[in-house]
């Protein structure tokens, strides 16, 4: 898992742009009165977002490197079915 850029940064909303196998995804966390969550969501390479059903999930703040090794798991899982 690569990472490519930071999308935005706030303290209520963290985005970065990763790339896998030549696949783009954006690792999201947002934190406000509807949500306190993590996901990835597939993207292209200017990380914009090109499929909104979450990749992976998780139900609080998950940090990227954390993230990224759950969704990388779960790539690999799938290559290898």
């Amino acid at each position: 898992m690569k990472f490519i850029r930071i999308i935005n940064n706030s303290k209520k909303c963290m985005q970065a742009l990763f790339e896998c196998s030549g696949e783009y995804f954006v690792y999201s966390y947002i934190d406000n009165k509807y949500a306190n969550e993590t996901m990835v969501f597939r993207a292209d390479e200017n990380g914009e977002v090109t499929n909104w059903s979450e990749i992976e999930f998780y139900p609080e703040y998950l940090s990227t490197d954390d993230m990224m090794k759950r969704v990388e798991k779960m790539l690999n899982v799938n290559v290898e079915a």
